[in-house]
């Protein structure tokens, strides 16, 4: 940016406001990648003490992305720095989906194990041993209840996949069986969710 406004045409105040970079991108675009940049930070932190509500705060990602491919150019930039932009948006669009569909019911069975895709979904950084997880038995809730406690949740249907539920939230119906040609659930079906807890962080097998 700095290099831009202190080369800038004779014209340019001329052009329409969203052809002027410095303007939409040094007042608006940036400042809002850097407002959604500290409550991703505010969100890890919470993450870290146990709230899974945080990482609903990848929408904010998704949006700020989308708004800018809609409304504003990268042309501007030098060859270099547009490449840059470009891979940084990919790494954060990715993070961000992933973020989205752990959040609200997006997870297929198979997702994380045989058919989870490196190149769609980033590199998983599995543990060398996956933690123990048992049943709690206290805690179930069925389609259209209010999710009493924040956690990953099992369906009682062996075609279906874990999720993670965020209280207050709705139980919604469980994705249902896989297509390896639209590599999506093959239908949805209403179930009841029960609540796993970690026992052990290790002895669960590996990858």
């Amino acid at each position: 940016m700095e290099l831009f406004v202190n080369e800038l045409p004779f014209n340019y105040r001329m052009r329409p406001i969203n052809r002027q970079p410095d303007i939409v991108w040094g007042e608006l675009v940036l400042p809002n990648l850097r407002s959604t940049l500290d409550n991703l930070n505010v969100g890890y932190r919470e993450l870290l003490k146990g709230d899974l509500a945080a990482i609903g705060y990848g929408g904010n990602v998704e949006s700020d992305f989308r708004a800018i491919s809609m409304d504003y150019d990268i042309d501007w930039m030098p060859e270099q720095q547009q490449l840059d932009y470009e891979k940084w948006e990919r790494e954060a669009r990715l993070r961000a989906f992933n973020m989205k569909i752990t959040s609200y019911f997006g997870r297929y069975l198979y997702s994380l194990i045989e058919n989870y895709s490196i190149e769609s979904r980033g590199a998983l950084n599995a543990p060398e041993s996956w933690p123990i997880y048992s049943l709690n038995q206290q805690y179930s809730v069925k389609v259209d209840e209010v999710v009493p406690v924040a956690g990953i949740y099992v369906p009682n249907r062996a075609d279906a996949s874990a999720q993670v539920l965020l209280d207050g939230m709705l139980a919604n119906e469980a994705n249902i069986g896989y297509d390896p040609d639209t590599t999506h659930a093959v239908g949805r079906a209403p179930v009841t969710w029960m609540l796993v807890e970690r026992i052990a962080d290790s002895g669960g097998g590996s990858m």
